[in-house]
């Protein structure tokens, strides 16, 4: 018969994991631009919330307005996000600031982004409770 010491070192193993680093072997840390944003244009902050959320989905809270989004360069100096809404009618290049508190870029609406793009820059809010954006602006 034989022992059940094979079973021993991975269970030992990930017991290390969890102790050591506060997570299982196989669950990876949250991406830092998980949260809500205040939304900002170039001539001041817009009245609207942008949660980003940890399955990859994003909202606008207070509209109907959601999309996706996804890590496009985990680089530590500037994490880089392609953030997709309304099925890809809407495209943001964003890119997240080293301090993790803001997000830049430019959007482009139906595959038009004009010269340079439609400037866009996110600031990470506190958190805002159901839809409720009401005093944002």
């Amino acid at each position: 018969m034989k022992s059940p010491s094979f079973l021993l070192v991975p269970l030992l193993a990930g017991m290390f994991c969890v102790a050591a680093f506060g997570q299982s072997p196989t669950q990876s840390p949250a991406d830092p631009v998980i949260g809500q944003w205040r939304w900002h244009w170039t001539g001041g902050p817009h009245p609207y919330i942008v949660e980003f959320r940890a399955d990859g989905s994003v909202k606008m809270l207070g509209t109907s307005d959601s999309g996706t989004w996804q890590v496009v360069s985990s680089d530590a100096d500037e994490r880089q996000y392609k953030v997709s809404w309304r099925g890809g009618a809407n495209i943001n290049d964003m890119s997240l600031s080293p301090e993790g508190t803001v997000l830049t870029g430019r959007s482009e609406v139906n595959g038009m982004a004009g010269r340079n793009g439609h400037k866009i820059k996110m600031i990470r809010a506190e958190r805002v409770t159901g839809n409720d954006t009401r005093g944002l602006n």
